[in-house]
């Protein structure tokens, strides 16, 4: 778990709970209103709380090696987004909303088996066209 006196640090701009064994990030995390990075690689994660589109500093998410089997709204809603990192998930699509990322410039999903060719096609499109 996180504990409850990081989730209430006002001004945290990065968080690391790589490798905790999390089953879910607190819903809590939407809290954090400075958030810039944050760090859950290596855990059992499956989604994100709906929350944690209220951290509207977000730049830079790791969510590498967890349990993911989809891109959620929550992931889509992070307009400030630059780095989102799935990689060694079990994502299988893209979802629509990811072009609505325009300051993305690092979507790292690779490691992911059943993603379809459609979304593996494009993904080496230049991310302009798919903006259009």
């Amino acid at each position: 778990a996180v504990p409850r006196q990081v989730l209430d640090t006002e001004g945290l701009t990065a968080l690391d709970v790589s490798g905790n064994g999390l089953e879910a990030l607190p819903r809590e995390v939407g809290r954090l209103a400075a958030l810039a990075a944050l760090d859950a690689r290596d855990n059992r994660l499956g989604d994100v709380p709906t929350e944690l589109a209220r951290c509207g500093a977000l730049r830079s998410l790791w969510l590498d090696r967890n349990r993911f089997a989809g891109v959620g709204p929550a992931l889509c809603a992070l307009r400030q987004l630059h780095v989102l990192s799935m990689a060694g998930n079990d994502v299988a699509a893209l979802p629509v909303g990811l072009a609505g990322l325009a300051g993305l410039v690092l979507l790292d999903l690779r490691g992911n088996p059943r993603l379809s060719p459609v979304s593996r096609a494009l993904l080496h499109e230049r991310v302009d066209r798919l903006m259009a």
